[in-house]
């Protein structure tokens, strides 16, 4: 009998071997599908798809169970992703940056002059309310509906 994702996830919380092996080869796909869709480029979606599963290995053990595996993994892939572009955005800002300075001016640091950025906790609830939804949808979708 073939074990379910979440039974898959306690074993790899307790580090059976092939388990690992087993969930990233039902997921590695639709994760990268799915970090594609988010990120647009292909080799952006194959690292963030492979750090949503290294953070899967390292987290199994805090898989509550309280939801189904595919919208914890989705979850863990799409933050992945959002990090990503976080991260990407800062650098193209201090590179720009950089460039412009490179006139040597006077000017002052605009990083450290720059306003640190408002975050509404509403907004922040919503958003999230919103992605659970979607991710509810994406769960109903099968993978012959899915773009190529």
């Amino acid at each position: 009998m073939e074990s379910s994702d979440e039974q898959l996830c306690r074993a790899i919380a307790e580090r059976e071997p092939g388990a690992f092996d087993l969930l990233v080869e039902r997921y590695q796909e639709r994760a990268y599908r799915i970090a594609w869709s988010v990120l647009r480029d292909r080799e952006d979606a194959r690292d963030c798809s492979q750090e949503a599963f290294i953070r899967l290995h390292e987290s199994a053990g805090s898989f509550a169970g309280q939801s189904k595996f595919s919208t914890w993994f989705y979850r863990i892939l799409v933050n992945c992703c959002l990090d990503h572009q976080r991260r990407r955005r800062g650098w193209r800002r201090l590179i720009g940056w950089r460039d412009q300075r490179a006139d040597g001016s006077d000017e002052p640091d605009p990083v450290e002059q720059a306003p640190a950025p408002f975050a509404d906790p509403v907004e922040g609830m919503d958003t999230e309310r919103r992605m659970t939804k979607i991710w509810a949808l994406v769960e109903d979708l099968s993978p012959s509906s899915a773009p190529r």
